[in-house]
C-alpha cells in the first residue's frame, strides 16, 4: 500500500515501541506485541493498537496491510540537525570553530535565495524520511525564507518539524548577522505565520550559541520565550574547549557557559542544548532543577574531535537525553548510525548502552524532551500514525550472518545498529518509502 492520500486500514506486523525510559524501567518499559494490530484512521492518527486477536469488531471490515513477518516501531525523532549544513557532510576540517568559519557559515549564506532554501528543504526533509525520521527538531539560518521553505517542506510530508529563525548578531560573517530587534521581530512574525499555517509546526526561539549573540539579542530571546510559553528553545553548549575559553572571554562575569543563557531566561523546561560534553556537575544540576535537555550528537563530536558526551553522568544529575544527528558536523542522517556511534562513545566511559536505551531515545526519549509526547514517539491510541517497517537488509551476505545468530528481538534491534535494515517509513498513515 503506497497511498497517495489517507485513509482507513489495519496494519498487522510486530509492533514494539517505549513507554518509558529503559535504563531506569527496565524491561517493564518495552511493549511488544509479536501478532499486533494497528487501526489507522483517515484523519492520519492511530485508532487502536494492542494484539490482533483483540482487534475491536468497530474495524474488522477495514482493509488490511499486512506485514506481519516485520518488525514495527515508532517513527523515529531527530533532537539536533542543521538543514541548511547538507551540502557540507564530511568537509574536511578541524576543529568546530574553524569547521563554522571554513564551511558552515559561507554555505549558510546561500539560504537568503528562496528557490535554493526551496531546494534543499526537499532535499533534506526526503532524506530524513529514507532512514525512517518521521519528526525532528532543526536548526534554520537567520533568513526567512528558509524557515518558510523548510516549514513547507515538512509538511508536504507529513512530518513533525520543530525549528525557527536562528539569531546571530555578531562573529559571523556580514551576510549572516541580523540585529537584536530583528532577530525577535523575524522570529515573532514566523511563529505568528507558521503555526496556524501548519498543524505539525512548532516554533523553537534559536540563538545560534552565546559566541555569535550579544546579550541584548540573548535578552530578547528570553523575551520572546517567555512571551510564548509553548515555545521551546535550541541552542549549543560546551561542544568543545575553544568554545567554552571564547564564552569564558566574552561573558566573564559568568560563572559557566549555562549561566549566560540562565541570565536571559533561556534555561526552561522548554530548553534543548545540543552537545554538552564538557559540562560542568554544577550545569548539570541547574539544568534537572529547570527540566531543560541536553542533546547527544555523536557523530559530530567525533568527527570534529569535540570531544566524549557522558550519559552515565548526565543520567545520575538528572538531566534529561535527547540525541541527534547533528547534519552537517554529523556525519549520517541514519539514526542506525547515530546509535551505533552513541553505543561507541558510551564504551570510552566504561557504559554499554543497550538497544533498547538507544532506540527509545530515537522515540518517546526524543518526544519527551521536545514536548512532543502527546502526539508521537510511540504507538499509542491518539498519536500520529508515525511509524518505520523494519527488515534485515538484502544483498548482505555477512549481515544475513549476524542475523541468523539474533536469538531475541532485542538482539536483533541491536545488530541493526550495526547493519542497517531496509526501512519503510510512514507518516500520518501515509507510506512515504
Amino acid at each position: 500500500m503506497n497511498a497517495a492520500v489517507s485513509q482507513s486500514f489495519v496494519l498487522r506486523a510486530h509492533l514494539l515501541w517505549w513507554n518509558d525510559d529503559p535504563f531506569f524501567q527496565g524491561q517493564s518499559a518495552q511493549k511488544s506485541h509479536p501478532d499486533g494490530a494497528m487501526a489507522i484512521s483517515d484523519d492520519g492518527r492511530l485508532a487502536w493498537v494492542g494484539d490482533a486477536s483483540n482487534l475491536p469488531v468497530d474495524f474488522a471490515d477495514w482493509p488490511v496491510v499486512d506485514r506481519k513477518e516485520q518488525l514495527v516501531l515508532p517513527g523515529f525523532i531527530d533532537a539536533h540537525l542543521h538543514f541548511p549544513q547538507s551540502a557540507i557532510i564530511g568537509a574536511y576540517g578541524t576543529d568546530l570553530l574553524h569547521w563554522l568559519d571554513t564551511y558552515t557559515f559561507p554555505e549558510e549564506s546561500r539560504f537568503g535565495d528562496r528557490a535554493h532554501a526551496r531546494a534543499i528543504a526537499a532535499t533534506f526533509a526526503d532524506a530524513l524520511l529514507r532512514y525512517g525520521v518521521t519528526s525532528a527538531c532543526v536548526f534554520s539560518t537567520i533568513h526567512p525564507v528558509a524557515l518558510e521553505e523548510l516549514a513547507a517542506a515538512f509538511d508536504a510530508r507529513g512530518m513533525g518539524l520543530l525549528s525557527g529563525k536562528t539569531a546571530m548578531d555578531r562573529n559571523a560573517i556580514p551576510s549572516l548577522q541580523d540585529t537584536a530587534q530583528e532577530a525577535y521581530d523575524d522570529a515573532k512574525a514566523l511563529l505568528e505565520m507558521l503555526e496556524p499555517k501548519y498543524e505539525r509546526f512548532g516554533y523553537v526561539v534559536t540563538p545560534r550559541f552565546a559566541i555569535t549573540s550579544t546579550e541584548e539579542q540573548l535578552d530578547l530571546c528570553g523575551s520572546l520565550h517567555a512571551e510564548f510559553p509553548h515555545t521551546r528553545m535550541q541552542t549549543h553548549i560546551n561542544e568543545s574547549a575553544r568554545e567554552i575559553q571564547a564564552i569564558a572571554e566574552l561573558f566573564p562575569n559568568d560563572a559557566s557557559y549555562l549561566d549566560v543563557y540562565d541570565r536571559f531566561g533561556l534555561v526552561t523546561d522548554r530548553s534543548l542544548f545540543a552537545h554538552g560534553i564538557h559540562t560542568t556537575e554544577a550545569e548539570m544540576a541547574r539544568m534537572a532543577e529547570a527540566g531543560a535537555a541536553v542533546v547527544h550528537c555523536p557523530t559530530s563530536n567525533t568527527f570534529l574531535g569535540s570531544g566524549l558526551f557522558n550519559p552515565g553522568a548526565n543520567r545520575e544529575a538528572g538531566v534529561a537525553i535527547g540525541i541527534g544527528c547533528d547534519i552537517g558536523g554529523g556525519t549520517h542522517f541514519s539514526p542506525f548510525v547515530t546509535m551505533q556511534e552513541a553505543y561507541k562513545v558510551a564504551r570510552f566511559h566504561d557504559q554499554s548502552l543497550t538497544a533498547a536505551e538507544t532506540y527509545y531515545w530515537h522515540t518517546l526519549g526524543n518526544a519527551r524532551v521536545m514536548k512532543t509526547n502527546r502526539d508521537v514517539g510511540s504507538l499509542s491510541a491518539g498519536k500520529w500514525a508515525d511509524f518505520v517497517v523494519l527488515s534485515d537488509p538484502e544483498d548482505d551476505p555477512i549481515a544475513a550472518l549476524r542475523l541468523a545468530r539474533a536469538e531475541t528481538v532485542e538482539q536483533r534491534l541491536f545488530a541493526y545498529q550495526f547493519f542497517a535494515p531496509q526501512v519503510e517509513t510512514w507518516t500520518r498513515g501515509i507510506q512515504r518509502t
